[in-house]
């Protein structure tokens, strides 16, 4: 993050990992990289964050990288993590439930991870009674658990 000290995003992983980041054109945090699975489908893992101060356009460029994600690698298996900052997003009834940013905003971000024919997997409080975090991906079935750690903080097994 350039503008302040705090945060960013980040993916990290093993040396014996064969990735690959991708390049990403963006004013929004957000970062992806494609792994190999040899014999398999490509793993496309991306990070991202929402400042809870941003505006209907940070929103809508975040969705559309989102979105063009999904078309240059349709065929990847996609996990997407990170720190949204809706709290009005009701994942379990897929709507709109509060007010505490616009709701073009909530439905714009819930619309895009249908788009994308991806599900949220976090299906708890990450933040209070708020469900801040998500775990989105186009293939629930090989996620086998999603479970809070301390520091609030969401634990994926797959």
């Amino acid at each position: 993050r350039s503008s302040d000290h705090h945060g960013g995003v980040l993916i990290a992983a093993r040396n014996s990992l064969i990735g690959t980041q991708l390049d990403i054109q963006t004013n929004t945090e957000f970062t992806a990289a494609s792994f190999d699975c040899q014999g398999h489908t490509s793993l496309v893992i991306g990070a991202i964050y929402r400042p809870p101060n941003c505006d209907q356009n940070y929103m809508e460029e975040l969705c559309n990288k989102l979105r063009e994600l999904q078309t240059k690698h349709p065929k990847a298996i996609t996990w997407i993590g990170g720190d949204v900052n809706l709290p009005d997003i009701d994942w379990e009834n897929h709507t709109i439930k509060g007010h505490n940013y616009p709701i073009s905003m909530s439905q714009y971000f819930l619309n895009t991870v249908y788009d994308i024919g991806s599900d949220q997997v976090v299906r708890f409080p990450t933040r209070g009674e708020n469900t801040l975090d998500v775990f989105l991906t186009n293939r629930p079935s090989l996620i086998e658990k999603c479970k809070a750690v301390p520091g609030g903080h969401c634990l994926y097994r797959g």
